[in-house]
């Protein structure tokens, strides 16, 4: 799988080439066209209670999202059994909108100037602009604010 990750000025998401579970080509951001999407960054398997947590609020309140968990950069010969993880791991409509990130966390935090230590929800129009940035445990407050940017 090829990944791009271009190094970004503040306030600006990434350029990233990636493969959705279904193997759809996604470039993000600019496959999120002339609206916003939520993009969360899950860098860790210890945050997946919080991703499961933000995905399902973002179902509920039909707010479009994609989900990034990173895997790490394992080689190809263990992608296909990461996906085919994740994929029993998910119900039908979060895998629609789950893209594996495989690349190791400090590619991409920097760029995205995080810790790394919580799932990090960005609102992002097509053209990069970070519009809101949530950081830390799922709380409604936060999903509120992620739901209200989107609309």
């Amino acid at each position: 799988m090829l990944i791009l990750c271009t190094l970004s000025m503040a306030a600006t998401f990434p350029t990233l080439d990636l493969f959705t579970l279904e193997d759809k080509r996604l470039k993000l951001p600019g496959d999120i066209g002339s609206g916003r999407m939520a993009v969360l960054v899950g860098w860790s398997r210890a945050q997946d209670d919080d991703l499961h947590a933000w995905t399902g609020y973002l179902l509920r309140y039909k707010t479009e999202f994609w989900s990034l968990p990173l895997v790490g950069n394992l080689g190809t010969v263990f992608d296909a059994a990461v996906i085919m993880g994740l994929r029993a791991g998910l119900d039908a409509d979060r895998e629609a909108r789950t893209v594996p990130v495989f690349m190791e966390p400090p590619d991409l935090k920097g760029p995205l100037e995080s810790d790394a230590k919580y799932v990090d929800v960005y609102v992002v129009s097509g053209d990069g602009k970070i519009h809101l940035h949530q950081r830390g445990p799922f709380a409604d407050d936060k999903a509120q604010k992620v739901v209200a940017a989107v609309k």
